[in-house]
């Protein structure tokens, strides 16, 4: 298991800011400090009080500045990009300017 997380790393020049922006938690904003998180309703790097989201429904992994959402096999119906709706913004460290 250890392995499928080789090469993770959060970008050097930029930071990955997650906003929500539907559901109970519509306006929290979560910076990401390590290059794998795990989102769910509990036991979670990110816990979201939300019925619609499992316990462990989904983790997002950065690669540089590749993100990718991967579902953890939830048991809601529904796949984590719908159920969780997050906004990925990369913002370079040299320039103010959100990106992307």
């Amino acid at each position: 298991m250890e392995g499928q997380y080789e090469g993770l790393a959060l970008p050097t020049n930029a930071r990955i800011i997650l906003t929500v922006i539907s559901g109970p938690a519509k306006g929290n904003v979560y910076k990401m400090e390590k290059p794998r998180v795990v989102i769910g309703r509990t036991d979670a790097d990110i816990v979201l009080n939300d019925t619609e989201v499992s316990r462990w429904h989904c983790s997002i992994e950065v690669k540089d500045k590749i993100v990718r959402l991967r579902d953890l096999d939830s048991t809601l119906p529904e796949p984590p990009g719908i159920c969780l709706s997050f906004c990925f913004l990369l913002i370079d460290e040299t320039d103010p300017t959100p990106t992307g």
